[in-house]
């Protein structure tokens, strides 16, 4: 534990890299999944204006269809230019008494959300880990991108839900730990600098693959997970996110030091070329550390591989301003 005044750029912070599923789950209908991804994505629930839904997906506006007729209202299509289209989801009662798909997002407490203020609702986080998988499947086919780079091209592959609300960008975070994914936040200036859009990247090999086995795609996003499957069927994960804290290795020079064991003997033990002390001089991924407890016999070394703790890194140190205090003193550690 540091005290905030001795936190630099560049030191680790210990972060949940997966959050479990409660001991007694919640249930919603699979429909009201679905409808309330959708919505969440390209829809507009504005007081005083009709309930609207575009998508230029067929197989997204038959979900949207379904789901919001199953609820009790009514849905009318209305053409746009090419593919897409309007649904407008009416039957949803008056400023007395709200009915159907407005009564229900009331309840959730998400009604009149203007883009840049959507969030998604607690309650979802009841859910078990199976409905959040639905869910995000859902939300990643409205605006949420699976990009395979060309074979020709530089770069990485992409995963990444785009959002205007930055509360919604970490509600989409937060369930992604859920289910053992640890997203990146990207702030990106629009032009003119009026707007400033959201990412939740989910980057890397691992992560990507572990969220097309997980989350999967749905509808328009299911060429390109496709695709991506293939693709990453044959890349070799560099990991250089998922990293653990350089000083875990001190643990491991203990061990070895008490087993007489010597640099060059343990890179003969891990079948990789003698490097000295460069062996020690970089984040070790967790295969790496999990390697050197297995011919440690170390069951610590092996709890730090296969912890629950995601190590991210400081990247500015900024003032927040002046906030009223306490201190709370408590008897012991």
């Amino acid at each position: 534990w540091q005290e905030l005044q001795n936190i630099h750029i560049g030191n680790r912070l210990a972060l949940a890299r997966q959050i479990p599923q409660p001991a007694r789950c919640a249930a919603w209908p699979e429909q009201a999944l679905i409808l309330l991804a959708h919505l969440v994505g390209d829809g507009s629930y504005l007081r005083g204006q009709p309930m609207r839904y575009t998508t230029a997906s067929e197989d997204n506006s038959l979900a949207v269809t379904t789901a919001a007729l199953a609820m009790g209202s009514t849905v009318r299509r209305i053409a746009g230019r090419g593919q897409w289209h309007q649904l407008v989801i009416g039957s949803n009662g008056n400023r007395w008494k709200a009915a159907g798909v407005g009564a229900w997002l009331k309840e959730l407490g998400l009604f009149n959300q203007r883009s840049h203020e959507k969030r998604l609702p607690a309650q979802l986080l009841q859910l078990d880990d199976a409905s959040i998988s639905l869910f995000l499947r859902h939300v990643w086919a409205t605006d949420g991108c699976i990009h395979v780079r060309p074979a020709e091209q530089r770069g990485a592959h992409r995963i990444y839900f785009a959002t205007c609300s930055e509360g919604l960008a970490r509600d989409v975070a937060a369930l992604l730990l859920r289910l053992g994914i640890v997203a990146r936040l990207r702030q990106i200036a629009q032009p003119g600098g009026h707007h400033i859009l959201w990412n939740v990247d989910v980057s890397g090999a691992s992560a990507q693959q572990q969220f097309l086995t997980v989350v999967g795609a749905f509808g328009p996003r299911c060429a390109a997970a496709q695709a991506l499957r293939q693709r990453l069927e044959s890349v070799q994960a560099n990991t250089n996110v998922d990293t653990l804290p350089m000083e875990v290795f001190a643990q491991v020079r203990q061990s070895m030091t008490e087993q007489q064991i010597s640099q060059r003997a343990m890179a003969n033990l891990r079948q990789t070329s003698y490097g000295g002390s460069s062996h020690f001089s970089f984040a070790p991924s967790r295969a790496v550390l999990s390697d050197y407890a297995q011919h440690l016999g170390s069951p610590e070394l092996l709890a730090w591989a296969q912890s629950d703790l995601f190590w991210d890194t400081v990247v500015s140190v900024e003032e927040a301003g002046t906030e009223p205090v306490y201190d709370l003193t408590v008897p012991g550690p």
